[in-house]
């Protein structure tokens, strides 16, 4: 007995303004383009000295929140060796690599980072990861 095949049909498009997209979406578009880069400052003791308040946004902070918090706060549990990265910079004096933040509500962001040291703080220009939000 054969079975009979089912008609095809053509998938239904629909045109989307940027605008209507939720949130996390349009900064995807927005990572796409590859423009957003942000520097934060560090101390030694790891706690933010300087946040942008995009970068802050980005993970559902103001930046008055992140000033002062350590970085252990906002990175992902298990996802790197925090202890092992900072004294490796410290050594070595620059870094480059992936880092990922957890945002307020739970969601993971990775983001690239170039790092240097400067007079006992810790500069990384941080760019997200296009397929990360």
């Amino acid at each position: 007995m054969t079975v009979p095949k089912k008609t095809y049909v053509p998938p239904r498009l629909e045109k989307h303004s940027l605008s209507s997209l939720p949130e996390h979406l349009r900064n995807l578009v927005d990572d796409l383009s590859g423009e957003r880069r942000f520097t934060v400052v560090v101390d030694y003791e790891r706690r933010h000295q300087s946040v942008p308040s995009d970068f802050a946004s980005l993970l559902g902070y103001g930046p008055d929140e992140l000033h002062g918090k350590r970085i252990d706060d906002i990175t992902v549990r298990n996802s790197v060796d925090i202890d092992l990265i900072f004294q490796t910079f410290r050594q070595v004096g620059e870094m480059d690599g992936l880092w990922l933040f957890e945002h307020r509500e739970g969601r993971m962001i990775l983001f690239h980072y170039r790092a240097r040291c400067e007079r006992e703080l810790l500069y990384a220009e941080l760019q997200p990861m296009a397929l990360a939000s």
